[in-house]
């Protein structure tokens, strides 16, 4: 472990507890070399430190790691909650990464929940989000805007870790995307009962904010992500595939329709979202006030007032 921070005694825990507890992927570790795991290793441990010394108690461990080419997020989160407050890693990084200026750097996303909570007790509802954030390298970095052969516009890593399931779906859609203005979004069964696919495609930066935007989406319908990927290609296109499933712990009675119906829903509002991925009232929607169609619709009526009520520009000073 590096530099010895984490004590001898407690080291094959930690690194047990990042291995099995955190519900990354295992191609994270295919892909990164001992030296960046082990870093990421000691970084949560020295935040999970930091936590435990905090005087209210709460469980919540943070962590941030940002370069150039590539930037590392854990936060504690309750499923199916979005946080108006705190560090907002989603809109940093999307921020940041995503919708960043336009230039040739081009940047993947891998995002894992933990299955379990933070504690391991009854009691305790956080879990930890792990964002990992990598730059592009792309066979053919300029290739023309309806070129679709994967081999030269997908990033290199991707190409090299995905199943045929994800290559053959990501095609697919590649192909129809290339040939619209709008987005793609497709809906798929997965092996574990219960959980959904969902898949959007759309062409970079016309949809500003739609990353984070659609968590809030999913938690508005009693719907978590347990896996959410970004793939951009270097064609301008970008795919976002998000693993769905209910929020743990939902009763029989709950305001929440069953998966299927929340999917179906998601996938038509998803539409709207595109359109307007951020209003200014986003956060009555984040917080469950209010519906993506009432806020849409507010959005709507305060930008024509706005036009309305300075249609002949301000008025002249007395």
């Amino acid at each position: 472990m590096a530099a010895q921070w984490i004590p001898e005694d407690r080291v094959d825990g930690q690194i047990e507890w990042f291995y099995n507890e955190l519900g990354i992927d295992n191609v994270y570790f295919q892909a990164q070399s001992v030296q960046t795991i082990s870093n990421h290793i000691t970084s949560l441990y020295a935040a999970k430190v930091a936590a435990a010394t905090r005087e209210d108690q709460r469980e919540e461990i943070r962590l941030d790691l940002e370069a150039d080419d590539h930037a590392v997020y854990i936060d504690t989160s309750e499923p199916g909650v979005s946080y108006n407050d705190g560090p907002r890693y989603e809109q940093r990084l999307q921020a940041k990464y995503l919708d960043g200026p336009a230039n040739n750097k081009r940047f993947r996303v891998e995002t894992f929940r933990s299955p379990g909570n933070l504690t391991g007790t009854p009691r305790s509802k956080a879990t930890l989000q792990c964002y990992f954030v990598y730059q592009c390298h792309f066979a053919e970095p300029n290739p023309d805007p309806q070129e679709t052969r994967m081999e030269l516009i997908s990033d290199r890593i991707f190409l090299a870790k995905a199943t045929k399931n994800t290559l053959q779906i990501y095609q697919e859609i590649l192909e129809l995307a290339a040939t619209r203005t709008g987005p793609i979004i497709e809906a798929f069964h997965t092996k574990n009962p219960g959980d959904k696919r969902l898949v959007i495609a759309f062409r970079q930066r016309t949809a500003l904010g739609i990353f984070s935007a659609l968590s809030d989406l999913c938690h508005y319908y009693g719907v978590i992500s347990s896996r959410k990927y970004v793939e951009q290609f270097s064609n301008g296109i970008t795919i976002i595939s998000m693993y769905l499933k209910p929020v743990p712990g939902q009763s029989l009675d709950t305001k929440f329709p069953p998966i299927e119906q929340s999917l179906y829903q998601i996938c038509k509002e998803t539409s709207l979202l595109y359109c307007i991925p951020q209003n200014e009232f986003q956060t009555l929607f984040a917080s469950g006030r209010l519906s993506l169609q009432e806020t849409i619709y507010g959005h709507c009526v305060w930008v024509f007032v706005q036009h309305f009520l300075n249609r002949l520009g301000e008025s002249p000073k007395l």
